[in-house]
Order: structure tokens, then C-alpha cells, then sequence
């Protein structure tokens, strides 16, 4: 049960001494002793029976979040959220919250919006619609600031929660290369030297990594006509994906993606690219291990990772296509200085 706060009236010392002293005085004083005497016991009855005009006042919870439940999903997210080295946190809970940085698909329709009904945590999560006869710009996406610059030299890690309908993990889009997830990149500029895509590729229905708008992979070669499409605890080869070896992309569940972003110099390999998964209620697992890669600056060696894009967008998608309506969602949005705990985890995720 979560502890209440009480309003401090006096300790029983000085209690004790004040109402003798009422008592001492003789005549009308007697009748308004037993008039106080009596309201106080009113007064303390109200008290204990919790009523609405005399409730004792409880500590303010998050929002949406059980006063009961000191361990619940929002409560979680607002100790991560206050986490030291946190500079950003998004939990998508209102419509104001995302009006700034939603943007349309390409028939100018807004296909983003605040769900109330599903949600990892707070009052709502942000959902975009994948609808049939849609190109390869389906959905529009959301773009926003980081909440700081990462330049040469600097470190960064990023967390937030997606959610898939069955709908969007069945569907082989025509002609697409596969939909992305989350673009961590410079200003408006999502494919551009400065950039670190998650994607599906090619629908294979676990997550990759590419940077320089698709120039540069994660995949290693393993010069045997087989690639590494996973590396860490996955270990997912080309020639042979399967669930115990690829992070498979799992339908109507809260999934977890955690990233560490070590920024060596620009054009150098020194670079370490890191990234987990997880599935809801279980820990992370680690599905890239970039060492010794290569990050390059759009425009001059004082650029910097200043912005995320969350979007399914889908290159190659035909809108010709007749498909059932998809969708995903993500919710909690963390971006930090240094690692703090991954969703329901007490200890830092390094």
C-alpha cells in the first residue's frame, strides 16, 4: 500500500495542555468546551471513515497509475524517466504531445494518432495505420529532437517499446524492401550520411541495421555465400533463419529495443554500434554488435545525432497492392547520457 501523507496538528504534548486550560475557565467557557469537545469527535469520525470532504491527502501518483502499485508499468516509466542522464522521454499520452511532430502520408492523410486503448503504460501510445492501396510513405511518422546533440567522441543510448499487429507481421508488401522502425539521424535528413536505421529488410521478419541511407550495413560477411544478419546473443545466418538464432519479430506484445550509440570519429572505424531486444517480460538480448564501424558526417565534422524518426515506412510498397489494414504502435520513449534500466528491471543495461 502506498504510504499517506498526513498534515502535522500539534504533537499529543500540546494537545494535552490546551484543552485543561479551556476547561479551567468557568460558565460559558463550560458549554463551549463541550460544543469543541463534540465536534472534534465528529471531526475524527469523518477522519476515519475516509469520507470526501475530510480524506487525508495522498502523494500525487503518475498519471494513470494505481496509488497501489509501487512497482506498476507507470511508475516503472517515470523512474526511468528520472534516471540521471536522461535528456529525453516521450510517452505519448496526448494528442498535444505529438502534434508537433507527426507528418502525413502521401496522400496528405495523418495516419498517426494517440491510442488510449492500447498502451504500455500512461493514458495512451502512438499508433500508425498501415491502410490497403497505400505507397511506400503509408503511414507519415513522427520526428523530433533527441534532446541534445551527440557529436565525435560521445555516447548516447536510446529505448522505446513498438507493438505489431498480427496484420503487419503477416503481410508481404509488393514490391517493398521492408519496413523501418526508428531512424536516429541530423535534422530533417533521414537518409544521409548521418544515419542509424532499424528496418525489417526485405520482410524477413526480424530487425537489421544500415547507416548511410542503406549504403553501409551491419551484416557480416562470412565469405562462405553466408551473412550475419544478427550478431550477439542472435546469431542469425542467412542461410538458415530460425527463432532460436534471429530476434523474430512476435504480434500483439510490447517489445523492447535498446540501443548504444559510441561515436568515435567521423569516417574512422572506431565506432560501436550496439543493440538489444526483448520480448515482453523477459530480458534483453543482444541482436548487433557493430564493432570497429564506420560513422560519417553529412556536412561538417561538428555535425551531430540531434533527431529520431519513428515511421513504418516502406520503401519500393506498391499502392496497387489489396492488403488488410495493419498496424504499430510505440510507447515509452527514452533517450540518455548513460545506461539506465530497460523496462520492469532494477539495474543499469550496459
Amino acid at each position: 500500500m502506498r504510504p499517506e501523507k498526513t498534515i502535522e496538528q500539534g504533537s499529543s504534548a500540546s494537545r494535552a495542555t490546551r484543552i485543561p486550560a479551556i476547561l479551567m475557565v468557568g460558565g460559558r467557557s463550560r458549554v463551549l468546551c463541550v460544543l469543541l469537545i463534540a465536534g472534534l469527535g465528529i471531526v475524527a469520525w469523518a477522519w476515519h471513515k475516509n469520507s470526501s470532504v475530510f480524506a487525508r491527502p495522498q502523494e500525487v501518483a503518475v498519471p494513470g497509475a494505481s496509488a497501489e502499485d509501487e512497482t506498476g508499468p507507470d511508475l516503472d516509466f517515470d523512474r526511468r524517466c528520472h534516471s540521471p542522464g536522461v535528456v529525453k522521454c516521450a510517452g505519448f499520452d496526448s494528442p498535444k504531445e505529438i502534434a508537433p511532430s507527426v507528418y502525413n502520408d502521401s496522400r496528405g492523410q495523418l495516419r498517426a494518432l494517440i491510442d488510449t486503448d492500447v498502451k504500455s503504460s500512461g493514458r495512451g501510445s502512438l499508433r500508425f495505420e498501415i491502410p490497403s492501396h497505400s505507397g511506400q510513405n503509408s503511414s507519415g511518422g513522427w520526428t523530433s529532437g533527441l534532446g541534445a546533440a551527440f557529436g565525435q567522441g560521445q555516447t548516447f543510448y536510446v529505448q522505446y517499446r513498438q507493438r505489431f499487429s498480427p496484420e503487419f507481421l503477416k503481410t508481404k508488401y509488393q514490391d517493398a524492401e521492408g519496413w523501418k522502425q526508428s531512424i536516429f539521424h541530423m535534422g530533417t535528413s533521414t537518409c544521409a550520411a548521418m544515419e542509424i536505421t532499424t528496418v525489417n529488410s526485405y520482410h524477413r521478419g526480424y530487425p537489421q541495421m544500415y547507416t548511410n541511407c542503406g549504403g553501409r550495413s551491419f551484416d557480416v560477411d562470412l565469405h562462405n555465400y553466408d551473412f550475419l544478419y544478427e550478431t550477439g546473443d542472435y546469431n542469425c545466418h542467412r542461410s538458415n533463419p530460425n527463432p532460436h538464432d534471429c530476434a523474430f519479430y512476435k504480434a500483439n506484445q510490447w517489445m523492447t529495443f535498446y540501443y548504444e550509440i559510441k561515436i568515435g570519429g567521423w569516417g574512422k572505424p572506431d565506432s560501436t554500434i550496439k543493440a538489444w531486444v526483448g520480448y515482453e517480460g523477459e530480458p534483453l538480448k543482444q541482436f548487433e554488435n557493430g564493432l570497429n564501424y564506420q560513422l560519417d558526417f553529412n556536412s561538417s565534422p561538428s555535425d551531430g545525432f540531434n533527431a529520431i524518426t519513428l515511421t513504418p515506412y516502406n520503401t519500393g510498397k506498391s499502392p496497387a497492392q489489396d492488403h488488410p489494414t495493419a498496424y504499430t504502435w510505440y510507447d515509452e520513449l527514452i533517450v540518455s547520457r548513460q545506461p539506465i534500466p530497460a523496462p520492469g528491471q532494477n539495474t543499469r543495461h550496459e
